[in-house]
C-alpha cells in the first residue's frame, strides 16, 4: 500500500506525541507525512495508557476515550502504546474474556473493536512497546513504582499480540523486531 495522499491517524502516548524531541516536527508521524506525502494526524498524549485507570476521570487518560475525536476519514489507523500500562498503570491485566476498559485485555479488545467500527475496511495496525530498562520489574518503572505487583513488560506485549490476532489486526512487534535493547550494549540503536 502506498501512503501518498492517504490520511493516517496515530493514537498513542509520549512516544507518539514526541516527548523529548527538540523539534516537535521530528515526530515519527511528521516524518512519515513528509516522506510519504501523506496527511498525518497525531493523537499522542504523554503519560496515557490503553486501559482506563481506577479513579481516572479524564476523558483523555486512556486511548479508547479519544477515538471519537480522531479524524473520521482516515485511510490507516496506527496505535502505539502499552508501555505506560506496564510501567505506571494500576488497571489489572485481566483475562482474554474481559471486555471492560478497566483491564488491559478488555481495553485492547474495546480499542480494536472501536477502531474497526470507526474505520471499516481500513488498515489498523497495533504497535507493541519497545524494550525498556527494568522491564522485568513487576512493580513497573523504578522512578514511579506501582503499589502492588503486576507483570513484566513482555506479558503486556503478549496480551497485545493475542488480542490483535483475535481481531485479525496486524501487529508491528517492536519488542521483538526493533533491534533495540537498552540493557544490552550490543542492542542499542
Amino acid at each position: 500500500m502506498t501512503l501518498e495522499k492517504k490520511t493516517l491517524v496515530f493514537l498513542g502516548d509520549s512516544i507518539t506525541y514526541g516527548y523529548g524531541l527538540t523539534n516537535i516536527h521530528d515526530r515519527f508521524s511528521d516524518l512519515i507525512a513528509a516522506k510519504c506525502r501523506a496527511d498525518c494526524f497525531n493523537y499522542g498524549i504523554s503519560g496515557t495508557r490503553i486501559a482506563h485507570q481506577p479513579g481516572d476521570l479524564s476523558d483523555t487518560g486512556y486511548f479508547l476515550a479519544r477515538i471519537e475525536k480522531m479524524e473520521p476519514n482516515a485511510d490507516v489507523a496506527v496505535v502505539f502504546g502499552g508501555v505506560n500500562d506496564y510501567g505506571s498503570g494500576t488497571a489489572p491485566i485481566g483475562t482474554m474474556s474481559d471486555r471492560t476498559p478497566d483491564t488491559f485485555y478488555g481495553a485492547i479488545h474495546g480499542l480494536l473493536q472501536a477502531l474497526c467500527e470507526r474505520y471499516p475496511g481500513k488498515p489498523i495496525v497495533l504497535v507493541t512497546p519497545l524494550h525498556c530498562f527494568g522491564e522485568e520489574n513487576v512493580y513497573g518503572y523504578a522512578e514511579s513504582p506501582k503499589a502492588t505487583p503486576g507483570y513484566p513488560l513482555k506479558d503486556y506485549v503478549e496480551v497485545m499480540r493475542e488480542v490483535a490476532e483475535y481481531h485479525a489486526v496486524p501487529v508491528l512487534d517492536l519488542y521483538r523486531a526493533s533491534g533495540m535493547m537498552p540493557e544490552s550494549s550490543s542492542g542499542r540503536a
